[in-house]
């Protein structure tokens, strides 16, 4: 998992208790061991009812490092009768249910979860996490500021090409390579730097 996905995790967690000091913490389990589309067909049966019944939280899928499939956790912020979810869950194909009261800062655990994710195995094309029925924290709307990633940003694609040789003719992926290259280094160099590759981005976008 990307630390910039794990950020947003956390932010869209912050948002959600926001006001509260308590939460619930779920864990969802199978009575039996069933493949990637079997669990998420079930899942999202249940969330169907989860939905229709506006019963709010957020998810990580967890795969069981011993081979025993998968579990799913949700975090809430109300507990929910246990035996109506209970019912839920019988109907969605899922086995046993644990629910336990703890303060909000334990719901950070959750990153554990998906920070263990192997995105090479069966986990590739799964969404690690969630919210349901809860508008959660895009990845896309986070920008990193400051050090290497700020100096990326300000990096016009001219201004690289006078240090890289045949940068215009590479791909993008080794564009980007390069480009985070260049950027360390001016930004290893110090503030005092800063000033001069901004006159050179600025010389060469009015040249192009």
């Amino acid at each position: 998992m990307s630390i910039k996905s794990k950020t947003a995790l956390e932010f869209s967690m912050e948002r959600f208790f926001k006001g509260f000091s308590n939460c619930y913490m779920w864990t969802f389990t199978f009575a039996d061991v069933i493949g990637k589309q079997e669990m998420r067909s079930r899942w999202q049966t249940l969330v169907n009812g989860f939905n229709y019944h506006k019963i709010q939280g957020i998810r990580v899928f967890e795969v069981h490092p011993l081979g025993h499939g998968f579990h799913i956790h949700m975090v809430t912020r109300f507990r929910y009768d246990v035996n109506f979810i209970r019912h839920l869950c019988v109907l969605a194909g899922f086995g046993r249910i644990h629910v336990m009261r703890c303060p909000v800062s334990a719901s950070s655990y959750l990153t554990k979860y998906v920070s263990d994710f192997d995105r090479e195995g069966c986990q590739k094309g799964m969404r690690l996490w969630a919210g349901i029925r809860f508008q959660c924290t895009h990845i896309r709307s986070l920008v990193h500021t400051g050090g290497v990633a700020e100096m990326i940003r300000r990096l016009s694609d001219n201004f690289v090409s006078r240090h890289v040789l045949s940068f215009n003719r590479m791909t993008e992926k080794q564009k980007a390579w390069w480009k985070w290259k260049v950027a360390e280094a001016y930004t290893y160099l110090g503030d005092d730097n800063w000033q001069i590759k901004n006159w050179w981005e600025k010389k060469a976008c009015a040249v192009a």
